[in-house]
C-alpha cells in the first residue's frame, strides 16, 4: 500500500535464510497479480522482480505460492529451507528499502484472544 502523496516503484527479490540449499534450489515459486502472472519458475532465481509501479494512495495485491516439485526423490525427505521475501522501493533511481508499516508497527490484530480467555478460566474454575 502506498499511503504517500508520490508514486513509486517497487521491487521484491527472495532470499536464502538457512536450512537445505538444496531443497531452496529445487522449490518452485508463482508470483500473481490481477489475473497476471509476473513471475514463475525456481525460488533461488528469483533475484528481483521487474520493478512494479504503485500510484500514490494505491495498493496492489500480489499472491506468492511456493510448491515443492512432485519429481523430486527421497533424498529430500526431512529437508527444510527458510528464506525471506524482501520489499524495495525507489524512484527510478537505485532500490532502497521499503519503510515501516504504520501505526503498530505491523502487528497482527489480537482476534479471539478474549474467548480464549473465558473458555479456559471456565474450564479451571469447573
Amino acid at each position: 500500500m502506498n499511503n504517500g502523496t508520490a508514486d513509486f516503484n517497487y521491487y521484491t527479490d527472495s532470499r536464502f535464510r538457512s536450512g537445505s540449499d538444496k531443497l531452496y534450489n529445487e522449490m518452485l515459486l508463482t508470483v500473481c497479480a490481477g489475473g497476471d502472472v509476473l513471475y514463475k519458475g525456481k525460488l533461488a532465481d528469483f533475484n528481483q522482480m521487474e520493478a512494479r509501479p504503485l500510484a500514490s494512495k494505491t495498493d496492489e495485491i500480489l499472491k506468492f505460492r511456493v510448491d515443492f516439485p512432485a519429481e523430486l526423490g527421497n533424498e529430500f525427505q526431512g529437508l527444510t529451507c527458510s528464506f525471506q521475501l524482501q520489499f524495495y522501493t525507489g524512484n527510478g533511481g537505485a532500490a532502497g528499502s521499503i519503510t515501516p508499516a504504520i501505526g503498530n508497527g505491523g502487528a497482527l490484530p489480537n482476534t479471539g484472544t478474549n474467548i480464549f480467555n473465558a473458555l479456559v478460566s471456565g474450564i479451571v474454575l469447573f
